[in-house]
């Protein structure tokens, strides 16, 4: 099969290959110049690659690493929550 996916230019052929729930989650993980709106749009990426990558995990049988996903996140939200002019975490 991975010979015959081919997205397209830009991945614009993309939609007929995901669940309408998944193309709606993807779409969602667009956003504009606002600096919460990439926030907010990187944790919806997160949470939908953490969703995509739980269902192959499942079907391949391997164990999701929920605990690197857990710290990798909580990391994220870190640095997020830093003052502005923070040149540390300390």
């Amino acid at each position: 099969m991975a010979g015959r996916f081919k997205p397209g230019p830009y991945g614009r052929r993309l939609k007929r290959w995901l669940r309408p729930d998944l193309w709606a989650e993807l779409e969602g993980t667009y956003a504009g110049a606002d600096l919460e709106a990439n926030w907010e749009a990187m944790f919806r990426t997160i949470t939908l690659f953490r969703k995509v990558a739980m269902e192959v995990s499942e079907r391949l049988g391997y164990a999701y690493p929920h605990d690197l996903d857990r710290r990798a996140v909580a990391y994220l939200k870190k640095v997020k929550n830093l003052d502005h002019a923070a040149t540390s975490f300390s």
